[in-house]
């Protein structure tokens, strides 16, 4: 027998593996998710198991020293070891090393293996896969040696103590397919050299310390789908480039310093579903962008559209409303003018929640007007809506949360308004002109008794 597989086996019991000692053929083993197996019975069988390639524990809250298995392994062929989601603790650097031929290595989620990472990876220059995500003892820079890791295709290092820059020899690694160095202390500028990973799917440097600014050379990253660069320092203006982007189905560089005016490019890239720059210095307007996403031949894939506390100006262009997809809509807190009509909400069926707080922008809606959404947020604040409240608000029954401060309101609110207050949990209504607040403090005893 060469391989077996009693994943998800979870009432497995330490009597039921004693046998593995003698499977001395067995290439391949896989006892990931068993709820109950504790470390001892795999950890007595490895060292009689001379031929084992690839050895799966996965997702199995082990507990004890992590040398405890890896000593045992240490001197056959292993090629695929995934310890990962267990409670391992101890020091791995000395003991991987010496699985030279290992090619996938998982000791994600353990919080508490240690190592430090130059003289953890030595020369596993066979590794494909390597993910040490959520280990807060592994520590250490990415060495510049690790240009040499040419057959890599997967490296999480994300959730660790890893600092220092990327190294522009990443560039080296041209079969890299996923990068994942978020929440760790990464410095430094993104080198040009990532413009060399064409095949890369996912890169996330997200809450590290990355300052300057996006280099051109990201538009070379054509198979790029999910790009994460929020919560840094990252400034400047979006490169151009990016609208070559044409398969990125998510793009998030909030909370940083971004500046200047989204690239005319960004229209174009149509299979977006999650657009979020918030929190950044973007100038200019939205027509480009929302214009072009408007226009894609099989219909924009924009779900969540989220670009608040910015200094956008201008106005909204009423394509917006061709965003069949959009869920999530969020443009507070810039400087956006004009007027907002039917038309920017025409086929917008699927809108959950928007906010437009904190602009210049007249809210134009007929009373009798039927929306196409029925949302769960709204917050029109200091926007402009006139003296009369919106007929239309009694259509969306599942409303949670209605704020509509300083928008002009004046005189009594509708006699409907009191049943349909039954169903909200959050109403802001302050800085207006409301004469009667009757109905107003019937959903406060309301709330007071729920």
């Amino acid at each position: 027998m060469a391989r077996l597989d009693l994943s998800k086996n979870y009432n497995i019991m330490a009597t039921m593996l004693r046998w593995l000692s003698n499977a001395t053929s067995l290439e391949y083993l896989d006892l990931s998710g068993c709820g109950s197996l504790t470390v001892e019975p795999p950890q007595v069988a490895l060292g009689a198991l001379i031929n084992l390639k690839g050895l799966d524990l996965s997702s199995n809250s082990l507990e004890g020293d992590i040398l405890g298995i890896l000593s045992n392994v240490s001197g056959g062929g292993l090629k695929h070891l995934d310890l990962s989601q267990n409670y391992f603790t101890g020091t791995i650097t000395r003991i991987v090393r010496s699985l030279r031929h290992l090619q996938h290595l998982d000791l994600s989620d353990n919080s508490n293996v240690a190592g430090h990472v130059p003289d953890l990876l030595g020369n596993l220059t066979s590794l494909r896969h390597l993910s040490l995500r959520d280990n807060n003892l592994i520590d250490g820079e990415i060495p510049p040696t690790m240009g040499h890791f040419v057959r890599l295709e997967h490296l999480d290092l994300s959730h660790t103590r890893i600092t220092g820059d990327v190294p522009s020899s990443i560039g080296n690694l041209s079969d890299l397919v996923y990068l994942d160095l978020a929440g760790c202390s990464i410095t430094g500028q993104i080198p040009p050299s990532v413009g060399n990973l064409t095949e890369r799917e996912y890169l996330d440097l997200s809450s590290n310390d990355v300052v300057g600014s996006i280099p051109e050379t990201i538009g070379s990253m054509v198979h790029l789908e999910t790009l994460n660069l929020f919560d840094n320092s990252v400034a400047g203006q979006l490169p151009e480039t990016m609208g070559r982007l044409r398969r990125l189905k998510s793009l998030d560089i909030a909370d940083n310093k971004l500046s200047g005016q989204l690239p005319t490019a960004m229209g174009d890239l149509c299979n977006l579903t999650l657009l979020d720059l918030s929190y950044n210095n973007i100038a200019g307007d939205l027509t480009d962008l929302l214009r072009g996403l408007s226009t894609c031949s099989r219909g924009s894939s924009l779900l969540s559209l989220f670009m608040k506390d910015n200094n956008l100006s201008g106005i909204i262009p009423s394509s917006m409303g061709q965003l069949s997809q959009l869920e999530y809509l969020f443009l507070s807190s810039n400087s956006l003018v004009g007027n907002i009509t039917e038309a920017h909400f025409s086929n917008l069926t699927k809108l959950f929640e928007f906010t437009i707080v904190s602009n210049s922008l007249n809210v134009i809606l007929p009373n009798d007007w039927l929306p196409p959404f029925s949302v769960f947020f709204i917050d029109m604040s200091s926007c402009h809506i006139g003296a009369k409240f919106p007929d239309w608000i009694q259509t969306q029954q599942e409303l949670h949360s209605l704020y509509l401060s300083g928008v002009g309101l004046s005189g009594s609110l509708p006699a409907w308004f009191s049943d349909f207050s039954k169903g909200l949990q959050d109403l802001d209504m302050s800085s207006n002109n409301l004469t009667s607040t009757s109905l107003v403090f019937g959903f406060l005893e309301r709330l007071a008794r729920s």
